[in-house]
Parts: structure tokens; sequence; C-alpha cells
């Protein structure tokens, strides 16, 4: 029974074809017998013959009317038009030939929040084959704000340029100007501390990662007040403050708390260049950051 259980399995050409061998084999076997003098006497054939004869005839016949049966059913006709992917139901969907599982992940990705923003956007759908993204591709409409339609853009509002000085500004304000970010502000801050301040653009190439395209971008945004740099009090600094200026350091810091002991306070910058290892390139650097009161000097 099961042999022609695997029978069924076979395609409708296969099918007929192995009836088709079979009747050609049993008439093989049939004629010469049927033809022979002996049934020619009797004039009667092989009945077990016939027998088999008429049963591969009704399975053939039976055969072909199921086949005739099922090329009946027609396809529901699939007719494509316009939709818009983010409006679409899910009968429309099952409606342009895709399967219910594609269908209900369409649906699924929008309820989860998912936006198609052009018609490309449809081949993300992992159940949807590209065979199918392919037919319908070109029936793709999203739909736009009238303002999209027609192109408009919303103008932005001009803010007004408020200038940012980077003697006194604080992290938050740093992060305002365009081209600065956390790292920038940052270094900007632990460069500010050391030096004082600054007095010109070029001076901020010091700090690391900082070069001439940047200190251009950021000249409309920023501005200098030299009133807000803080300046060394020479006759009073102690080791520590002299020595961490990075145009001092410390073994220069020492001979200069020497020489201020030794000969007195500092008066202007002539007298500077009186201490061992500062010349005139060092002083004209030095100069605008030095202030040169004695009344916090100690006693």
């Amino acid at each position: 029974m099961h042999y022609w259980q695997n029978f069924w399995v076979l395609g409708k050409t296969e099918r007929q074809g192995i009836l088709f061998l079979l009747v050609c084999i049993l008439l093989s076997l049939w004629l010469p017998g049927w033809l022979s003098p002996a049934g020619s006497l009797s004039g009667q054939p092989d009945k077990a013959a016939l027998a088999a004869l008429d049963s591969l005839q009704q399975q053939y016949e039976a055969e072909k009317s199921r086949e005739d049966i099922y090329s009946s059913f027609e396809k529901p006709e699939i007719r494509l038009h316009p939709f818009d992917p983010n409006k679409v139901s899910k009968a429309t969907l099952l409606s342009f030939g895709l399967r219910e599982k594609t269908a209900d992940g369409w649906i699924n990705f929008r309820n989860k929040g998912g936006k198609f923003r052009e018609a490309a956007d449809i081949r993300k759908l992992y159940t949807l084959k590209a065979a199918d993204a392919d037919r319908l591709i070109a029936y793709v409409k999203i739909e736009q704000p009238d303002e999209q339609q027609a192109g408009f853009k919303p103008e932005r509002p001009k803010l007004p340029l408020v200038r940012v000085d980077l003697n006194s500004a604080d992290s938050l304000t740093l992060l305002t100007i365009p081209g600065i970010g956390p790292a920038f502000a940052g270094r900007i801050l632990k460069a500010r501390n050391r030096w004082g301040g600054w007095f010109e653009t070029t001076q901020l190439l010091q700090i690391y990662g900082v070069d001439s395209q940047k200190t251009a971008d950021w000249a409309p945004f920023i501005l200098l007040d030299a009133t807000r740099v803080k300046r060394l009090v020479v006759n009073s600094c102690d080791l520590n403050t002299l020595g961490r200026h990075p145009l001092i350091g410390f073994p220069l810091a020492r001979r200069m708390i020497a020489f201020r002991e030794q000969h007195g306070p500092f008066k202007d910058a002539e007298s500077l260049l009186r201490v061992y290892g500062i010349d005139a390139a060092l002083v004209k650097q030095l100069s605008p950051y030095v202030d040169w009161s004695t009344a916090q000097q100690a006693p």
C-alpha cells in the first residue's frame, strides 16, 4: 500500500510517464499471447492481462481527472496599485500576494515605531523576500506633509551672536562655541589655569589638538579679555607659583627667587635680564604675564 502512497508524491508528468510505461509493458506481455496461434484458436485473450490493463486504464483516467480538477482552480488575480507603506493594511498586503507572516511582520514593524522614509526602506523588512520587494517598490508612494511636498523649509531663527571670553568662560559656556566639545573645553580650561589666560589667538596653538584652522573657525565666536588674564606678582610669588608657569619652570624660578632675595624686587623687564637663563626673547613673552607690583611682597 505504501508504494501507491509514494506514487502520489510524484509530479503529474512523472506519474503519467510511469502509467504509460506500465501499459506498454503489459501490452508487450499480452499481445504476443493473444496473437499466438493458441490464442487465435481459442479466440480469447488472457483474462488476467485484460484485468490488469483495465485497472491501469482506470488509474490513468482517475489521475487525469484529478489533474483536471486541480487545474480548474484559478489562482486569485494579483493587482498591484500605489500604496503608502506607513498606512497600508494587512488585507491589502495579502492582496498583493504576500505571505501572512510577511504581512504580520510589516504591521509589527510599524507598531514598534518603525517608519518608511523612502521606497527602498521596505527592503529592511527581513520577512519580505527580495522578489516581492522588487515587485512592490515601484508602487510605493510615501505621503509627505504639505510643507515638505511644497519644498517648504522653515527658517531657523537667527540668534544674536554672543562672543565668549576664553579668559573667563566656564566649561558649559565653552561648549556653546561651534567646534568645541567636552574634550577641547577641558583642554582649554587646563591650559588657562597654567598660563593664566591669553592675549592673542595664536597662543591657543599651544593647546594640544588646536591648529590654525580651528582658531580661524572659532574666531567669530571668541574674544580674549586681557584684563581677565591672571598675572604673576614676581616680587611675592612663591616657588610653586612661579615654577608651574609654562614659560618659567622650577629651575628658573629658583634663580629668580634667589636673585630677588639678594638684589631686591624686580622693577621692570630690564631687571629680569640680570637673572641667569633669561634672555630678551623670554622677557618679551613673559612681560605681559608679569605684575611688577611690590605691595604684596613678603617682609
